[in-house]
Protein backbone atom coordinates (compact mmCIF):
# COMPACT_ATOMS: atom_id res chain seq x y z
CA UNK A 1 0.00 0.00 0.00
CA UNK A 2 2.68 2.87 -0.79
CA UNK A 3 -1.21 5.09 -0.88
CA UNK A 4 0.64 5.43 3.08
CA UNK A 5 3.70 7.73 2.02
CA UNK A 6 1.27 9.57 0.02
CA UNK A 7 -1.14 10.17 2.45
CA UNK A 8 0.91 11.23 5.12
CA UNK A 9 2.95 13.84 2.62
CA UNK A 10 -0.32 15.51 1.74
CA UNK A 11 -1.22 15.42 4.94
CA UNK A 12 2.21 17.07 6.26
CA UNK A 13 1.43 19.59 3.48
CA UNK A 14 -2.38 20.25 4.36
CA UNK A 15 -1.46 20.98 7.96
CA UNK A 16 1.64 23.10 7.28
CA UNK A 17 -0.44 25.71 5.07
CA UNK A 18 -3.01 25.61 7.61
CA UNK A 19 -0.72 26.80 10.34
CA UNK A 20 1.17 28.76 8.05
CA UNK A 21 -2.24 31.06 7.20
CA UNK A 22 -3.18 30.71 10.20
CA UNK A 23 -6.37 28.72 9.41
CA UNK A 24 -9.07 27.41 12.31
CA UNK A 25 -10.18 24.71 10.44
CA UNK A 26 -9.21 23.33 6.95
CA UNK A 27 -12.49 22.30 4.92
CA UNK A 28 -11.57 21.05 1.82
CA UNK A 29 -8.63 19.79 0.22
CA UNK A 30 -8.40 19.55 -3.79
CA UNK A 31 -5.86 16.92 -5.17
CA UNK A 32 -5.19 15.94 -9.02
CA UNK A 33 -4.17 12.52 -9.12
CA UNK A 34 -3.30 11.57 -12.66
CA UNK A 35 -4.88 7.86 -13.92
CA UNK A 36 -0.99 6.68 -14.48
CA UNK A 37 -0.54 6.77 -10.41
CA UNK A 38 -1.76 3.12 -8.84
CA UNK A 39 -4.28 4.26 -5.88
CA UNK A 40 -6.89 3.08 -4.59
CA UNK A 41 -9.43 6.38 -3.87
CA UNK A 42 -10.76 4.69 -1.37
CA UNK A 43 -7.85 3.45 0.76
CA UNK A 44 -6.73 6.93 0.06
CA UNK A 45 -9.74 8.51 1.55
CA UNK A 46 -10.14 6.38 4.59
CA UNK A 47 -5.92 6.83 5.37
CA UNK A 48 -6.88 10.62 4.98
CA UNK A 49 -9.52 10.43 7.66
CA UNK A 50 -8.02 8.47 9.51
CA UNK A 51 -4.94 10.94 9.74
CA UNK A 52 -6.53 14.14 9.80
CA UNK A 53 -8.65 12.60 12.98
CA UNK A 54 -7.87 15.18 16.08
CA UNK A 55 -6.34 17.76 13.47
CA UNK A 56 -7.47 21.21 12.43
CA UNK A 57 -8.33 19.14 8.77
CA UNK A 58 -10.85 16.49 10.84
CA UNK A 59 -13.76 15.96 8.55
CA UNK A 60 -12.28 18.13 5.61
CA UNK A 61 -13.60 16.92 1.91
CA UNK A 62 -11.38 15.19 0.25
CA UNK A 63 -11.81 16.18 -3.56
CA UNK A 64 -9.81 14.30 -6.16
CA UNK A 65 -9.58 14.82 -9.82
CA UNK A 66 -7.98 11.93 -12.20
CA UNK A 67 -6.93 13.48 -14.99
CA UNK A 68 -6.60 11.00 -18.26
CA UNK A 69 -3.29 9.19 -19.80
CA UNK A 70 -1.88 11.72 -23.15
CA UNK A 71 0.79 10.75 -25.13
CA UNK A 72 3.04 12.71 -26.94
CA UNK A 73 3.70 11.10 -30.10
CA UNK A 74 7.21 11.52 -31.01
CA UNK A 75 7.46 11.36 -34.33
CA UNK A 76 4.44 14.30 -35.02
CA UNK A 77 4.19 15.55 -31.73
CA UNK A 78 0.38 15.26 -32.05
CA UNK A 79 -1.24 14.67 -28.15
CA UNK A 80 -3.58 11.73 -28.03
CA UNK A 81 -5.90 10.26 -25.40
CA UNK A 82 -4.50 6.59 -24.54
CA UNK A 83 -6.51 3.93 -22.72
CA UNK A 84 -4.57 0.56 -21.96
CA UNK A 85 -7.62 -1.54 -22.92
CA UNK A 86 -8.88 0.57 -26.90
CA UNK A 87 -6.23 -0.47 -28.85
CA UNK A 88 -6.89 1.84 -31.46
CA UNK A 89 -5.77 4.60 -29.03
CA UNK A 90 -2.42 2.77 -28.95
CA UNK A 91 -0.97 4.46 -32.22
CA UNK A 92 -1.08 8.28 -33.08
CA UNK A 93 -4.23 9.45 -34.83
CA UNK A 94 -2.06 11.79 -36.48
CA UNK A 95 0.81 9.54 -38.03
CA UNK A 96 -0.25 6.05 -36.48
CA UNK A 97 3.28 6.03 -34.90
CA UNK A 98 4.09 3.64 -32.01
CA UNK A 99 7.04 6.06 -30.58
CA UNK A 100 5.52 8.31 -27.85
CA UNK A 101 5.83 9.57 -24.55
CA UNK A 102 3.99 10.41 -21.17
CA UNK A 103 2.40 13.95 -21.76
CA UNK A 104 0.51 13.66 -18.05
CA UNK A 105 -0.93 10.96 -16.31
CA UNK A 106 1.53 10.81 -13.40
CA UNK A 107 0.53 13.59 -11.72
CA UNK A 108 0.07 14.31 -7.91
CA UNK A 109 -0.52 17.63 -6.75
CA UNK A 110 -2.27 19.35 -4.34
CA UNK A 111 -4.27 21.88 -6.06
CA UNK A 112 -6.00 23.60 -3.38
CA UNK A 113 -7.24 23.96 0.85
CA UNK A 114 -9.98 25.27 1.34
CA UNK A 115 -10.09 26.61 5.51
CA UNK A 116 -11.90 28.70 7.86
CA UNK A 117 -9.54 31.43 8.88
CA UNK A 118 -9.19 32.59 12.11
CA UNK A 119 -10.95 35.79 11.00
CA UNK A 120 -12.99 35.82 7.71
CA UNK A 121 -12.95 32.66 4.80
CA UNK A 122 -10.24 32.09 2.61
CA UNK A 123 -8.42 29.58 0.52
CA UNK A 124 -4.62 28.40 0.16
CA UNK A 125 -3.83 28.09 -3.85
CA UNK A 126 -0.34 26.99 -4.62
CA UNK A 127 1.35 27.66 -0.97
CA UNK A 128 -0.63 31.09 -0.41
CA UNK A 129 -2.82 32.50 1.38
CA UNK A 130 -5.63 34.29 -0.52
Amino acid sequence: MHETSLVYNVVDIVLNQAENCEVERVTGVHLTIGRLRDISESIFEGMFERLTRDTIAEGAELVISRPPIMLRCKSCGYVFHFDAHDEATHRCPACQDKNYAIHSGLEFLVGGIEASPRKEPQSIQHGRCT
